[in-house]
């Protein structure tokens, strides 16, 4: 049965619960990484200049700091770049717009080619609607655990798809110009009861927003997540946060029932 839902939730990661809201991007989705590939995903990414945490810098202060800036977050918009490698092949991109209300919702609209696929994130559902295939997957919110992190979501908590426990701050980093702590951890046991066991993941977090700006997840994919041109506290569209299926879209509930 888990084995079951972990394939069926799979494509929801990235986008339906980590890029939407960070969780949208890494929180209850295809987030299973294959251990074996996370070595050599590292050592390619080892090449960007890392530097150490300065003296006196904690993963603690840190966090504390992300947490103050985004209290002061009540909307954020910007693009998205999802891309994933492929073998003897360019990365798969995707790219498209990202709305996001403090606890009322997100909005995401990634677009590859002709394929395009809609992410809405609300406090009663989670839906992936493509709108090449017409066909619209969700997930109810009533199922306790998922419910805990749409709610923990809808506050912004950026760092809630990493168990806190293994949290570790390998030190700075630019992300496009833009001066980033890199903060690495695993997704929480919490979310085996899916089916979605413990993976790393690496967070690009900005000094001076405390907003994410980068985030490697180490899957068979080797996906990355690039946030740019954000805009906070501006006027956002809440309509988006809500969704009813077009009459001629098959829906399917992932969860089975």
């Amino acid at each position: 049965m888990k084995s079951a839902l972990r394939e069926s939730v799979r494509p929801f990661t990235l986008t339906a619960l980590t890029v939407a809201i960070f969780w949208v991007m890494m929180g209850t989705a295809r987030i299973y990484a294959d251990q074996r590939e996370y070595p050599r995903f590292a050592a390619a990414e080892s090449s960007r200049m890392i530097t150490p945490p300065a003296q006196g810098e904690t993963i603690e202060g840190v966090c504390d700091f992300i947490k103050r800036k985004i209290d002061q977050v009540q909307t954020m918009k910007c693009e998205v770049e999802l891309s994933k490698w492929r073998e003897r092949k360019p990365r798969r991109v995707s790219t498209g717009p990202l709305e996001l209300e403090r606890e009322k919702g997100a909005y995401v609209r990634l677009t590859r080619k002709d394929e395009t696929s809609e992410y809405i994130v609300n406090a009663v559902m989670i839906w992936d609607y493509d709108l090449k295939d017409k066909k619209a997957q969700y997930i109810p919110t009533i199922m306790p655990i998922i419910g805990f992190f749409v709610k923990e979501a809808m506050a912004l908590n950026i760092l809630l798809s990493l168990d806190k426990d293994t949290l570790k701050l390998r030190g700075s980093v630019e992300v496009e110009g833009e001066p980033c702590w890199m903060v690495e951890g695993k997704t929480p046991r919490r979310l085996e009861v899916v089916g979605l066991f413990p993976a790393p993941v690496k967070v690009f977090v900005s000094k001076r927003d405390g907003i994410i700006r980068r985030v490697l997840i180490p899957d068979k994919s080797k996906t990355i997540i690039l946030l740019r041109k954000i805009s906070i506290n501006q006027p956002v569209d809440a309509s988006r946060f809500q969704f009813k299926p077009p009459p001629d879209v098959k829906t399917v509930n992932i969860l089975g029932f």
